[in-house]
């Protein structure tokens, strides 16, 4: 009754690659695809700070509007 679980070679490679690519993911998750999906969020956002809080309204488009189309004008 005293059976040691074999994986096959195949698995092995497989976990083993995992587990040498996992840091590199988990970084990029943490300090690249989390900060620019969140900014590309925000950037839809008009944001209020007060001293106690701060809010969030969604305004759409409404801020690259005014960058490619109002802001552009006056810069020639």
């Amino acid at each position: 009754m005293n059976r040691k679980l074999r994986l096959k070679a195949s698995v092995i490679d497989y976990l083993e690659g995992a587990l040498f690519i996992a840091p590199w993911f988990i970084g990029f998750l943490v300090f690249m695809a989390f900060p620019l999906g969140y900014s590309l969020f925000m950037s839809f956002q008009k944001v209020t700070i007060t001293a106690t809080s701060s809010s969030t309204q969604f305004v759409g488009l409404t801020h690259y509007r005014y960058i490619l189309f109002e802001n552009g004008k006056h810069s020639l």
